[in-house]
């Protein structure tokens, strides 16, 4: 890098190199974890589209190491901040737990993750979830 000040003196110097982070990061992965019958100990799994008896379900969610992840309903609106749970090589997992159960109905989500830099990724497909 070249300095020259008002007088006209010059001096090259090696300044500082930043590295800009632009990348986005992967879109998350959801699963649904959710108890088949009262009083089960080990839950299930299902991808979207699911249908489940159980109000009280459970979002899992894939996304990569040191994310953010949001949920979001169909409309856009903002239903919390999954928690990071377990880490791996790369990535973790988040799981969402609704703040009241759900009523009967089909539901859909959508989940973003955001990194330190403050990129955000693009959602995957809405996940849809059956209540019956």
């Amino acid at each position: 890098m070249n300095v020259q000040d008002l007088a006209g003196n010059q001096l090259q110097t090696e300044g500082p190199v930043f590295t800009v982070d632009a990348t986005a990061p992967e879109s998350p992965v959801i699963l649904v974890a959710y108890y088949g019958q009262a009083g089960s100990l080990m839950p299930l799994f299902a991808f979207s589209p699911a249908a489940i008896v159980d109000p009280n379900p459970l979002l899992v969610i894939r996304a990569e190491f040191d994310t953010l992840v949001e949920v979001f309903d169909a409309e856009g609106g903002f239903l919390g901040i999954a928690q990071a749970q377990d880490q791996g090589p790369g990535l973790v997992v988040h799981t969402f737990a609704f703040a009241e159960s759900l009523d009967p109905g089909t539901y859909l989500f959508e989940v973003f993750s955001s990194d330190l830099a403050g990129n955000r990724s693009v959602s995957p497909a809405p996940f849809q979830l059956a209540i019956l």
